[in-house]
């Protein structure tokens, strides 16, 4: 009579025995993957060839957003914008959850996410959200994870591989670290896991470095997880003393401050955040309905270099304000205008330009006196080009080269000739090699005096001007992109005749 129970009883026993045990041996996740771009996408696609690590993968992205313009044409104009992440799981059959439009608080977890299991993680990549407590409490401790693109706890925040670049630091990497809550700071959990250093260049650009970056943190996701798989794992805590931050990229941190940044500035700005904030400026000419008292002085390509024998009338005199410079057939145009700031912004036209495309100016022209917005077109490019003046800061030139060019004028009664001295051009003790009055003077006119213009820099021993930045495309208001040459003949006769546009 009690022999069928017993049996019954060990079957049971057996049974609950081979579940326990298996359910041990299954160390795989359930993960919850948070992430928006390519980065994120980097490491799903890991994940993806790691079946080992994960039992199920549930992927959450922000919502839908309306791109474009709006009013009236806004059917038009509008576009749907989809995360690179969405896109990708959803060609994979991945179960795939958005953000709600109230925002990640109102996120109602799926299944098996609904409360704390031992075998949840919770994965952020990228993802551009901050995760609430309640949301995190669903997951054990060690469990929530991030993959930041930077060596933490340098450039922590939303956009750590723009300001890699903005800050001009020559290496950086990936980092793996816990999740906490915002309390206790944004990116500054425990560090599981840290890439070797990725070298920055100088040309990289946003668009460049992160592929770089996402294959060495998915390979750095992978090799983690397996450790934390089998409990070894090891974290360490930031050390708060070299913590560094980088907020998130906003529309004014496109304007160009050209008397604060110098043109390495500008073009680091340029490279950082150009794919996804264009640079702008105010552009600033005069009005062509007013007559503004202004001094505009021609000078002849001809004797634009000329370093020996300088006139020195009018050596004293002081040097007009707001400088705009010109070359054209004609030689070097320098328009000084003598207003005071009410009678600027009465006499002037001013809007603003998107920079569309800009590098560091390959051969600045010799206008050391020229102001921080001073605007040099220069035709014989091809395609032609705009180079602009931007603040001179010390580390532009060697310490021991000093530059001492002075802009001389002497007046006639029929004509104004002006003549660049460049005999304080030089390292500290030495000569400038290969300077004479023979060499120096432009004979050529037109397009080919003004290449000599843009070359002769380079005859100056010592001298590497890097205060200039090179811009090749537009976008004024309204308009599509365009080439330097048509925006700049779109200006006003009168405008262009006068040589007055400037960018504040």
């Amino acid at each position: 009579m009690l022999v069928r129970p017993i049996r019954r009883y060990n079957n049971l026993l057996c049974g609950l025995r081979s579940y326990s045990n298996d359910a041990i041996r299954d160390k795989r996740f359930d993960i919850l993957f948070c992430g928006s771009d390519s980065f994120s996408v980097s490491s799903l696609q890991a994940l993806l060839g790691a079946q080992d690590i994960w039992k199920s993968i549930h992927v959450l992205v922000p919502g839908e957003q309306d791109v474009g313009r709006g009013g009236k044409s806004r059917s038009r104009h509008v576009q749907i914008y989809k995360s690179e992440l969405g896109v990708y799981a959803e060609r994979h059959g991945l179960p795939i959850y958005t953000v709600p439009k109230e925002g990640i608080r109102a996120f109602v977890p799926p299944n098996p996410f609904t409360s704390p299991n031992p075998t949840s993680l919770l994965l952020t990549v990228s993802f551009g959200h901050i995760l609430p407590s309640p949301l995190l409490s669903l997951f054990p401790p060690y469990h929530r994870l991030n993959l930041h693109p930077s060596l933490l706890p340098k450039f922590r925040g939303a956009a750590p591989i723009q300001h890699t670049i903005l800050t001009g630091v020559q290496t950086t990497g990936v980092t793996l670290q816990r999740l906490v809550e915002r309390g206790k700071g944004i990116d500054a959990g425990d560090i599981l896991g840290i890439t070797s250093p990725e070298n920055v260049c100088d040309s990289d650009t946003y668009s460049t470095l992160l592929p770089r970056l996402a294959i060495k943190g998915a390979d750095l996701l992978v090799e983690t997880l397996r450790k934390v798989q089998d409990g070894k794992a090891e974290s360490f805590k930031q050390d708060e003393k070299e913590m560094t931050r980088a907020p998130k990229i906003r529309k004014e941190m496109g304007r160009v401050k050209w008397e604060k940044q110098g043109a390495k500035e500008v073009e680091r700005l340029y490279r950082g955040i150009g794919h996804q904030q264009s640079l702008w400026t105010e552009v600033v000419f005069p009005n062509p309905l007013s007559s503004p008292t202004s001094n505009t002085t021609n000078f002849s390509s001809r004797n634009l270099l000329k370093s020996q024998d300088v006139n020195q009338s009018n050596e004293d005199s002081p040097s007009q304000p707001d400088n705009a410079i010109s070359i054209s057939q004609s030689g070097l145009t320098i328009s000084s205008k003598a207003r005071d700031d009410d009678a600027k912004r009465q006499s002037s036209t001013a809007y603003i330009l998107q920079l569309t495309s800009v590098q560091l100016a390959q051969k600045p022209p010799p206008c050391p006196e020229a102001k921080p917005g001073t605007v040099i077109f220069l035709r014989s490019r091809s395609p032609p080009v705009l180079l602009v003046k931007c603040a001179l800061h010390s580390s532009s030139m060697s310490s021991s080269t000093q530059v001492g060019s002075s802009l001389r004028r002497s007046s006639t009664s029929t004509e104004t000739t002006t003549q660049i001295e460049t005999t304080d051009i030089m390292k500290t003790g030495e000569t400038p090699k290969g300077k004479s009055s023979e060499n120096s003077q432009l004979e050529e006119k037109g397009v080919e005096g003004e290449k000599k213009l843009i070359d002769s820099i380079e005859k100056v021993q010592g001298v590497k001007q890097t205060d200039w930045i090179e811009i090749r495309s537009v976008k004024p208001p309204n308009k599509p992109e365009r080439q330097v040459g048509e925006w700049w003949n779109g200006l006003p006769p009168s405008v262009r005749a006068g040589n007055e546009v400037r960018f504040v």
